[in-house]
């Protein structure tokens, strides 16, 4: 899991949503972890280490949650 982290940060990704439910396990018999549901996953500098421009500012930034429904 950690290695897959490292992976990414090393390339100027964040996931932005590590939990339990994105992470699956490969096979029964190996022990090879996934991380899966890239789709909050945002680049923070390009693969030579630039900063990438971001739209927004801090306090607005975070993870986001689905709305609840009505009731």
């Amino acid at each position: 899991m950690l290695d897959a982290v490292q992976f990414l940060h090393h390339r100027g990704i964040v996931h932005l949503s590590i939990q339990p439910d994105n992470v699956i396990m490969q096979s029964r018999r190996r022990f090879d972890v996934k991380l899966v549901d890239f789709g909050l996953a945002q680049r923070i500098t390009t693969i030579d280490g630039v900063p990438v421009n971001r739209v927004g500012s801090a306090e607005f930034m975070g993870q986001c949650y689905p709305a609840s429904p009505a009731p």
